[in-house]
C-alpha cells in the first residue's frame, strides 16, 4: 500500500514539475483596407496556407481609412504589416521601431494602356523602342490617380521627354478611371489593379508600357510593397519572423513556377473575385514579383525618389540600416 502511494506521489510531483507547453499567440499582421491585389505575394501566401505550412499562426487585421495598417503597427496594435513605400517611409521618418524583412514587389504593378482604336491609329506596339512609343502619345489625355504621377513623370524623363509637354494628365481616383476610359473621354490610363485588369479584359485596352515586366529600367528592381515587423517581434520571436519570410519566399516561387496554383490561392483568399480578372493579374504581375524577398537599406533611396507627389516626402535622417533586416530572406537562399 505504501509503495503504491509513493508511486502515485512521484507521478503527481513529476507531472506538476514538468513545464507546461503554452501555445504561442498568433502573429497579428495589419493588411490594406481593401482587397488590394497589388499585394499579390502576401495574398498568395495567405490563400495557399503557406504561413501554417511553415509553422506560424497569423491573424490578419484589416486597416480602415481612420486606422490604416501602418498606424496600427506604430501604436503596437499589430506585430507586423504589409505596407507600400509611403507608409513605411513615414514610420522610419518618425523613428518607429520597425524593420523591413521581406520585399513583396520589385517592379511597379502598373502599366500604361491605351484605347485599342488609338493604338491602331497611332501604330503603337510594345515592339517599338520605348522612346518612340512615348512620343507617339503626344497630345493624348491620360487618366492617372493622385499617387503615380511621380512615376509617370520619371517614365517620360527616362527618354528625355517632358511629361507636361507631351500629354494632358487627367487626375482620376478609383472607379472613375474605368468609367472615363470606357466612355472614351480619356485616351489612356496609367493604372494599377483592379482598374488595369478591367481595362484589359472588359474595355479592350492595349498595353503600351508594362512596368511590371521591367520596360523601364530606371523604375525597375526596386523595394516596393514590403512585410514590415516591429523590432519587438524581431527580437523576441525571431524564429517566427523567419517562418513568415520563408512563407513569402515560397509564395514568390509559386507565382513564378505555378501561376495556376497562385490563381487558386488568391481565389481561396477572396472567393468573390472574378477568376478571369485574377488570372490576368497574376499573368501580368508575375514579372514584377522578386525571385527572393531580399531587402536592403539601399532600396530606400529609390522609394524616396518616387514618393507620391500629393504627399510631402519624409525626411530620413536616421541610420537606415537599423530599419532593414535581410537575415531572414538570406537564410532561405
Amino acid at each position: 500500500m505504501r509503495t503504491a502511494l509513493l508511486c502515485i506521489l512521484f507521478v503527481v510531483v513529476g507531472a506538476c514539475s514538468k513545464p507546461r507547453e503554452v501555445g504561442r499567440a498568433p502573429i497579428t499582421i495589419g493588411t490594406p483596407k481593401r482587397d488590394n491585389l497589388q499585394y499579390l505575394t502576401f495574398w498568395v501566401a495567405t490563400g495557399a496556407g503557406l504561413f501554417a505550412k511553415h509553422g506560424v499562426a497569423v491573424e490578419l487585421v484589416r486597416g480602415t481609412p481612420e486606422m490604416p495598417a501602418s498606424a496600427r503597427l506604430e501604436r503596437g496594435e499589430v506585430d507586423a504589416a504589409v505596407l507600400p513605400p509611403p507608409r513605411y517611409l513615414d514610420l522610419i521618418s518618425r523613428r518607429t521601431p520597425v524593420v523591413l524583412v521581406a520585399n513583396l514587389l520589385a517592379n511597379d504593378g502598373i502599366a500604361l494602356v491605351v484605347q485599342r482604336h488609338v493604338a491602331e491609329r497611332l501604330g503603337l506596339s510594345r515592339a517599338l523602342p520605348l522612346g518612340e512609343r512615348l512620343r507617339k502619345l503626344h497630345g493624348l489625355r491620360i487618366g492617372v490617380a493622385s499617387g503615380p504621377p511621380s512615376r509617370l513623370r520619371a517614365l517620360f524623363a527616362s527618354q528625355g521627354l517632358d511629361l507636361d509637354k507631351e500629354v494632358t494628365i487627367v487626375t482620376l481616383k478609383g472607379e472613375p478611371q474605368n468609367i472615363e476610359f470606357g466612355a472614351g473621354r480619356i485616351d489612356a490610363l496609367y493604372c494599377h489593379s483592379p482598374y488595369l485588369e478591367t481595362a484589359l479584359l472588359e474595355q479592350r485596352a492595349v498595353i503600351v508600357v508594362n512596368q511590371q515586366a521591367g520596360d523601364v529600367p530606371e523604375l525597375a528592381d526596386r523595394q516596393i510593397q514590403a512585410l514590415v515587423v516591429s523590432r519587438k517581434l524581431r527580437d523576441t520571436r525571431s524564429d517566427d519572423v523567419a517562418k513568415l519570410v520563408a512563407a513569402i519566399a515560397e509564395a514568390q516561387r509559386l507565382i513564378h513556377e505555378r501561376p495556376d496554383q497562385a490563381v487558386v490561392a488568391i481565389l481561396r483568399a477572396f472567393p468573390d473575385m472574378n477568376r478571369a480578372h485574377v488570372a490576368k493579374l497574376v499573368e501580368i504581375y508575375a514579372p514584377a514579383v522578386p525571385k527572393t524577398p531580399a531587402v536592403s537599406a539601399a532600396g530606400f533611396a529609390k522609394a524616396l525618389a518616387l514618393h507620391p507627389a500629393h504627399h510631402t516626402a519624409p525626411k530620413l535622417d536616421a541610420d537606415l540600416r537599423d530599419y532593414v533586416d535581410n537575415r531572414f530572406a538570406a537564410a532561405g537562399n
